[in-house]
C-alpha cells in the first residue's frame, strides 16, 4: 500500500466496513432492516438515500452490489464494473478513489446522521477502474490498482447489546 501511496484510502475503505458498509446490510434477525435485495449472484442495494444519489449521478434502477470475486468481495462492496473507482468497491485504484455521495447516502440508510456530501464523483466520467477480468492482486498496465477486497475478510456481528435507558 505504501508503494502505491494508497494507505490512507485503504484505511478509510476499511473504516467504512467497520461502520457498516457491506457488513450491516443484511442482518436479520438482529435488525429489522434489510438493505440488500436480489440474489447472491445479482444483488442490489435497497437503501433509499444511496439510490437517490445513485440516480442523481446518472444510474438507473437500484444500485448494484458486487456479486463477483468470492468471499471478501461479493455482497460487501459496490459493483466494480459499474462504479469503477469509488472507494467502497472491492478494488482500490491508483489515482483517485472518491468517497461518493452514494456511500454517504448509504450511511444514512444504515441509520447514521451523515451529511449528504461526498467527493466529486461523476459516474459516466469516473477514473478508469481496474480491469475486472484480471483476477490477480494488481491491475493491468493501463489500469493499475489493488484488488483490496481479495485481501479482506468481512466479519458479520455475532450478536447485539441491549442498552437500558
Amino acid at each position: 500500500m505504501e508503494k502505491y501511496d494508497l494507505f490512507e484510502e485503504v484505511f478509510v475503505h476499511v473504516m467504512g466496513h467497520v461502520l457498516g458498509v457491506g457488513t450491516l446490510w443484511n442482518l436479520a434477525p438482529f435488525f429489522d432492516r434489510t438493505l440488500r435485495g436480489g440474489s447472491d449472484s445479482n444483488p442490489y442495494f435497497l437503501g433509499k438515500q444511496a439510490n437517490v444519489f445513485w440516480n442523481r449521478e446518472g444510474g438507473t434502477l437500484e444500485l448494484q452490489i458486487e456479486g463477483d470475486y468470492g468471499p471478501g468481495t461479493a455482497l460487501g462492496h459496490w459493483d466494480e464494473e459499474i462504479l469503477n473507482n469509488e472507494l467502497m468497491t472491492g478494488f482500490i485504484n491508483l489515482g483517485e478513489n472518491p468517497l461518493s455521495r452514494i456511500t454517504a447516502g448509504s450511511m444514512k440508510d444504515l441509520g447514521y446522521g451523515a451529511a449528504s456530501v461526498g467527493e466529486s464523483y461523476n459516474l459516466p466520467k469516473g477514473t478508469a477502474g481496474v480491469d475486472i477480468h484480471d483476477l490477480g492482486n494488481e491491475g493491468t498496465a493501463d489500469n493499475p490498482g489493488l484488488h483490496i477486497a481479495k485481501m479482506e475478510v468481512l466479519l458479520k456481528p455475532v450478536g447485539f447489546v441491549n442498552i437500558k435507558k
